[in-house]
């Protein structure tokens, strides 16, 4: 069979098993059995199934993302991370939109210390909504600020799907988790200009709010939370940034950190504490299933050729490179809005690594591109992923359409980014190549 109509008939069976809703790890299982029984053999299938398996996720790095998720969710659920809320509240309370902005804020420090964007859409979201909807805030506003804000989690470090997109393409965790940092806060910035703009000149979607005075004194002292929140992201993006730590080490020390900080604040239970860790196994064995059974589809993309072929078949048409880029990210976008994000990348990476090596492109700027596409997809309408999430946990009242609505702006203002980072190669690369 050649080469393009096995990679048809694989990517057409893994995408009818999805539809199905079978779970993501159970239909790569599915058809990497059948796969690899038809071109290897009964025998040789097994070994290799038993054999990739074990290899995929008996590495150093692969560690990081048990620990990043215990981390993220110890804050969680000690209610540790409120208290940065607060804190980031009385400083910004004057600010015009100010509770819109503190979402963003809130959001994005809640991206720096979980790493998961739909954990930080409910986590901000439970908090910030029902607010703003009884300050008087339009339903579109407060439910767009939320959902932008949240998709940062996939950029800013200790982003988990920067440390699965590394384990995926062999390149460097530290390098990746760092590349995503100023994307992430460039973005972050924009999201609150655009909010300060809306205020400023359609005053009715975040009317002005009185809040009561709050001193110098108040704030500093409430400034304790953040700087405990800060010592602990530089624990984490700090050392990995400096050399200090390789990626799973700096995640050793956030989820260390984070039990001794519940502690501090006296927040800690045993019942809280088992939460987390229950909720830590349950995350990451999903994640760890789904990764093995993607090494496992890769390896038969590699028996049958389809994914080198598939490399030189692009390379060789007469495109410029650049529309070939922007092809892939327009596959990864319309995928997101329809898909998990970690199906995505464990379908697509292994297929585009090769291409975009044979077209010569930076791997480090091109994953950064991806998240980014990949981010904009779990929050466009109609089906992207955190928009649910949002109507799960927003105000009675508030419609889908008013959610659909509401992202728009954020959503145009994301593909600016995207952009800016095509142009700007630097704003994804500096960091990363500054690193020791």
């Amino acid at each position: 069979m050649v080469w393009y109509l096995e990679l048809l008939l694989l990517g057409v069976a893994i995408l009818f098993f999805f539809s199905t809703g079978l779970p993501v790890a159970f239909a790569f299982a599915i058809i990497n059995i059948i796969g690899l029984y038809f071109l290897c053999g009964g025998e040789i299938m097994l070994n290799l199934l038993a054999t990739s398996s074990y290899a995929s996720v008996a590495n150093f790095p692969m560690v990081a993302i048990p620990l990043f998720i215990l981390m993220g969710e110890t804050l969680t659920h000690t209610g540790t991370i409120e208290l940065s809320f607060n804190a980031v509240h009385k400083w910004l309370q004057r600010l015009p939109g100010n509770l819109a902005i503190i979402s963003i804020a809130s959001a994005t420090l809640f991206g720096a210390l979980s790493g998961a964007s739909m954990a930080s859409c409910a986590a901000v979201g439970s908090i910030m909504m029902p607010e703003m909807d009884k300050r008087g805030y339009h339903k579109r506003l407060y439910t767009g600020t939320v959902i932008g804000g949240a998709g940062l989690a996939i950029l800013i470090p200790p982003s988990i799907l920067m440390v699965i997109y590394a384990s995926l393409s062999d390149l460097s965790t530290g390098k990746l988790l760092i590349a995503g940092l100023l994307p992430g806060l460039v973005l972050s910035i924009s999201y609150v200009l655009l909010v300060t703009i809306l205020a400023t000149y359609l005053p009715h979607l975040a009317p002005k709010i009185e809040f009561e005075h709050v001193s110098l004194k108040e704030k500093i002292m409430e400034s304790k939370h953040l700087i405990s929140m800060g010592g602990l992201i530089f624990l984490v993006v700090g050392l990995i940034y400096l050399g200090v730590a390789s990626p799973t080490e700096a995640a050793a020390l956030g989820a260390a950190g984070s039990i001794l900080i519940a502690a501090a604040y006296r927040k800690l239970t045993w019942k809280n504490f088992s939460i987390s860790v229950s909720q830590t196994v349950r995350i990451s064995s999903m994640i760890f299933l789904i990764f093995t059974g993607s090494k496992a589809f890769s390896q038969i993309l590699a028996i049958t050729g389809a994914s080198s072929e598939l490399a030189s078949f692009v390379t060789g048409l007469d495109i410029n490179r650049w529309w070939i880029l922007i092809l892939m990210q327009l596959a990864i976008f319309v995928m997101g809005i329809f898909m998990e994000s970690m199906a995505i990348m464990f379908i697509m990476i292994p297929i585009y690594m090769p291409i975009v090596y044979q077209l010569g492109f930076d791997p480090i700027w091109f994953a950064v591109l991806i998240m980014m596409n990949i981010e904009v997809g779990v929050m466009t309408p109609p089906f992207g992923m955190n928009l649910f999430v949002a109507k799960g946990i927003a105000p009675a009242g508030v419609t889908m359409k008013d959610i659909w609505l509401g992202v728009l702006p954020f959503v145009s203002l994301h593909f600016i980014g995207v952009l800016a980072v095509m142009l700007i190669p630097g704003i994804a690369t500096f960091l990363p190549s500054m690193m020791r």
